[in-house]
This record gives structure tokens, sequence and C-alpha cells, in this order.
């Protein structure tokens, strides 16, 4: 019930009928034998691909994202959704989903645990990994009373020093797109509190090909 409430709300404030369907598309109009990067994710990645395909194409990057997904869900599907399609680089962007216990609670270390199992599939898969923060959030709105700001902040610090001490590269956009003031997104850049606006989304990009790019010329 609340992964239909999620999927309801997103098209909503999204404005996009189909915000939330399951599709995993490979990067189209590029020759290469595989992808340079795999995106596995949740709404936040699969409405990326959707609003901005652009990126996607002119960067050879395939989106593994599907709204309402947990951590648990993504590595359900890892397989068959990220390595199967044998990218250089795979990224991973969890754990928004899990806080807003979109699947019943689960502990911060729980989720750990299942972003270490990607990574680690990844890994063995031969794919170098990006492990993404999660983005500020100070409110779930389809689970008002869960209160995600400090519970972002330690996920993100075990996710951090799992990058560290397992041949991950982190991607901290937590620490560029918080305000500190309320330790969620600023208004400008979100639409819900949770997912973002197209002016976020450059943002992403820009950083994500700074982290992207120099794992592809290793």
């Amino acid at each position: 019930m609340k992964k239909l409430l999620f999927y309801v709300a997103a098209t909503i404030l999204m404005t996009l009928s189909a915000a939330c369907t399951p599709q995993i598309k490979p990067a189209p109009n590029n020759n290469k034998k595989s992808p340079d990067c795999v995106m596995m994710g949740n709404s936040i990645t699969e409405l990326w691909h959707k609003g901005r395909e652009a990126f996607f194409v002119d960067n050879n990057i395939v989106s593994a994202g599907i709204g309402g997904h947990t951590s648990s869900d993504m590595r359900d599907r890892f397989v068959t959704d990220v390595i199967d399609h044998d990218g250089k680089v795979v990224s991973i962007m969890a754990g928004i989903n899990d806080i807003a216990q979109n699947d019943g609670y689960i502990s911060n270390a729980d989720i750990l645990n299942n972003i270490a199992s990607m990574a680690e599939m990844a890994q063995r898969s031969g794919s170098k990994v990006i492990l993404c923060s999660v983005l500020p959030a100070n409110t779930i709105g389809w689970n008002p009373a869960i209160r995600p700001a400090d519970l972002v902040i330690d996920l993100n610090s075990r996710i951090k020093t799992y990058a560290e001490n397992h041949n991950c590269t982190y991607l901290d956009y937590w620490t560029r797109l918080v305000d500190e003031n309320t330790k969620g997104l600023p208004a400008a850049l979100t639409t819900d509190g949770v997912h973002v606006t197209d002016a976020c989304y450059e943002i992403m990009e820009e950083m994500f090909l700074a982290t992207l790019k120099p794992l592809l010329e290793e």
C-alpha cells in the first residue's frame, strides 16, 4: 500500500503520468559493446532518465531506476538490471525508500548490507563502483511520521566508510545539496522534499560526470 501511495504522489508532484512505471532501457544510439555506466536507483534515478534522457544517451549511461524500490528490491533485481548490462562502472543510490519504510522497518545497518551486497556483485563482475549518498531529506510526503534527516546523515556516514574500505568511490551529493538550516533539500531544488527539480539534476549531472570520467580513464 505504501508503494502504491508513493507512485500516486510522485506522479502528481512530478506531473508525469508514467513517473514510476518500471522500465529499464539500454542506452540508445550508441555503438559501444557495453555502457560506460549503469545507474541503479529508485524514482530519483528513474525520473532523471525520463526527464533528461539526453544526459544518459550522450554519456552512454543506462538507467536502472524504478520508483518506490528499496535497497532490498534493488538487490533482488541487480543481476538482470545491472550485471547483465556489463557496464564499465556501476553507480548505486539507495536508501531513502528504506528510511521511508516502504517495505516496513529496516535498520541502517541492514540497508548498508544490501548496498554492500550490490557493490560486491558489481566488483566481482569486473565493474568499478560509485556509491552515491542519499540526498538530503527532512520530510517524507508519503509517510509523514518518519523524520528522515538524521537517519539520512547516519546512513551516508556508513556508506562513505564502506566505500573507503572496499575500493568504491563515494559520491557525496548530500554535502553539496543540503540546506544546513533544515538538513533537507533547499526549496528551489525539490518538488516535495525528496524528489528533485531540473536545477538539482543539473548539479547532480556535473558531479556525476566529474566522478565517472576519471574512473573510465583508469
